[in-house]
């Protein structure tokens, strides 16, 4: 059957290990991904800030330097192989992406069009969508990686670094997921010597984890409800 996508500046290996990690997904998990909604692919050399990966309505860009490089995939997975399984960990996530992009349209516009609004929503709706993506696909990721991000969390001093609350936001819902994947949340945490920082993701923790399972109101209400913390933390 011919694929419904394209692939863009692709050699012949990158477009038979992406075509065959898409099947395996295709195959597996089709009651979770649906693969019809996927358009395009465009590989480039790299991403901002060393993404893997990133998806745009139908459309998924993938890093050659954060992903591809070096990677080939025919039918098996070793286990062994780290770069391979987080490959396939990053094309699962922008793929669910891509298939639940309608169920957030509204909140993905207002963050592409960040300028024309408030930075502050953009951020929340952001972290929001980041969360439940996160719910969703952290059981394809890697471990051990998951394991390194999230001792990095801890220890960067984000006070020191230029916007660096900022991007402690946008890691923040990564972290949470991740950490409590792995069951080294609770004692990670307070390895946090910020102590604003370390108070805030509890505070995120469990307002995040009430807002998932809160059926009366939209994904924009709750994500206006992380915006008012945002402004809490932002202004100290």
């Amino acid at each position: 059957m011919k694929n419904a996508y394209e692939i863009l500046n692709g050699t012949k290996d990158e477009e038979q290990t992406i075509n065959n990690i898409i099947k395996l997904i295709e195959e597996r998990y089709s009651e979770k991904i649906c693969i019809s909604r996927l358009k395009k692919i465009e590989i480039v050399d790299k991403l901002d800030y060393g993404s893997s990966g990133r998806s745009l309505v139908d459309k998924i860009i993938l890093s050659r330097k954060n992903g591809l490089d070096g990677v080939y995939f025919e039918n098996e997975i070793p286990v062994n192989n780290i770069k391979l399984r987080m490959l396939i960990s990053t094309i699962y996530h922008e793929l669910w992406h891509i298939s639940t992009w309608k169920d957030y349209e509204d909140m993905y516009e207002y963050i592409v069009n960040c300028e024309k609004g408030d930075l502050v929503i953009a951020y929340a709706y952001m972290y929001w969508i980041e969360y439940i993506a996160h719910v969703e696909t952290v059981f394809m990721e890697v471990p051990e990686i998951m394991n390194k991000f999230c001792n990095n969390f801890v220890s960067k001093k984000w006070s020191e670094l230029e916007y660096g609350y900022s991007y402690f936001i946008k890691e923040l819902p990564y972290y949470l997921i991740r950490s409590q994947y792995l069951n080294i949340f609770d004692d990670l945490t307070k390895e946090i010597r910020n102590n604003e920082l370390k108070d805030a993701v509890f505070i995120f923790d469990k307002e995040s984890k009430h807002l998932l399972h809160d059926n009366k109101i939209s994904d924009r209400e709750k994500a206006n409800v992380i915006a008012d913390l945002i402004v809490k933390l932002l202004e100290g």
